[in-house]
Formats: structure tokens, sequence, C-alpha cells
């Protein structure tokens, strides 16, 4: 079922819905929105700066009871949950240069729905160059405190983040507290991220815990 929430800016708001497939179609007028995803009424995943196209499944058997929606401004969010393994495909940002070699006359379709559809596509572009640069930045010492990773940078690709210190480390975006971590690095843990490459990046371990994160930038 899809359901449309408007969202007062600062004020969080709750959604009663049940299914095992949750995404996220739209964020409206603001590009990131906070939430926290609910299994019998109670939170079970909590998310900080979340872009439209998030679709988050059950593993098991349990069903998404609803969610709590917070955003920084005035918007209306669209969001689906189904009992059905479903997608949307589409990718902010992208960009498609294509050269079609072949025999003629080539075929052609341009239906890609309508304007008051969440899956209408305007525009579709598409780059995968090769890398331009590699990276290889100083650890940081990171505390309970939290400390910036790495600044946002818009031609970069690719980062490899590894906690080479003795505790679990979350990294995540600028203001990321141990409360509310999403990805944890144990000690030797490396996550690649390249959907958010382009972000600032920030960690933060538990009180009295300390670790060290090396990055690795991909630039193009």
């Amino acid at each position: 079922m899809q359901y449309t929430i408007t969202l007062t800016a600062g004020e969080p708001q709750r959604q009663e819905f049940s299914g095992q497939t949750f995404v996220l179609l739209d964020t409206g007028a603001s590009p990131t929105i906070d939430m926290a995803l609910e299994v019998l009424g109670f939170a079970v995943e909590n998310f900080n700066g979340v872009r439209r196209g998030l679709k988050i499944q059950s593993p098991g058997a349990e069903q998404f009871t609803g969610a709590t929606f917070t955003s920084a401004v005035n918007t209306t969010i669209q969001v689906v949950v189904s009992a059905a393994n479903i997608s949307i495909g589409y990718q902010d940002g992208a960009n498609v240069n294509a050269t079609i070699v072949g025999p003629l006359p080539l075929t052609v379709s341009n239906d890609r729905g309508s304007l008051a559809n969440p899956v209408y596509v305007n525009s579709v572009t598409y780059s995968d160059a090769p890398a331009a640069t590699l990276q290889d930045n100083a650890a940081v010492a990171v505390g309970g405190a939290g400390a910036a990773l790495l600044a946002a940078k818009s031609n970069r690709k690719n980062i490899r983040f590894t906690n080479i210190g003795t505790d679990s480390v979350a990294i995540g975006f600028t203001g990321i507290t141990w409360a509310n971590r999403c990805i944890v690095l144990d000690s030797g843990d490396t996550w690649v991220e390249d959907r958010a490459a382009n972000m600032a990046w920030a960690a933060v371990t538990d009180t009295g815990k300390s670790a060290s994160v090396t990055t690795q930038e991909v630039m193009v």
C-alpha cells in the first residue's frame, strides 16, 4: 500500500502500516529525512539522512508495523509497504551516455510513465568513467565524542573505511552518535561505500571506547 505523509519541519510524524517490504518512494522538498522503523510498535532500526529509493525487507516472519519520520523542512513524503518483495528502479544523479551499434533500423521506446507516477523519468544519464585518483588517508582517532573522517567531495566515486583500532566504531553522516549507529565496524572490518561517497562522513564509538579509522578515496 502507498502512503503520502506530510511532515512539519523538526516534528516527528508516526505512520502505522503493515508489511514485510518498505520502500521510500519520495522525500519531497527535503533531500533527506530521518526515520525510525517499527516492529510490533517498537522501534527496531533508526536511519538518519536517508534518501528516496531506500528499500528495507524484514529478514523473518515479523512485519513492519509503522515508522516515525522527521524532516528538517516542511515536506510531503511517499512510502510503499507491501507483503511482496517489491523494488523501485531509479537512482539520483545518474547520467547515461550510450553509443548504440547494431543493424538498422533500431526500435526505440520512450514509454516512461507520467509526471504523477513516482517512477517517472524526466531524463536519465549515467557515467562510469574509470578512476582518476586513488588517495590513502592517515588514520583518524575516534572516541565517544565523535570525529570527522572526510569532507564532502563531488568527484569522489568510492570510499573504503577500515577500523584498525581495537574497539567497534560506527560511521555515518556528520553528527552521528553511538545511539543512532547503523554501520558498525568491528576491529579489522572494512566498509565500501559507493552510493553516498560524495557526502561528508564522520565516526563515533561508544562512551569510553576508542578506535582508529583509515579511509581510501577513489576519485573520477
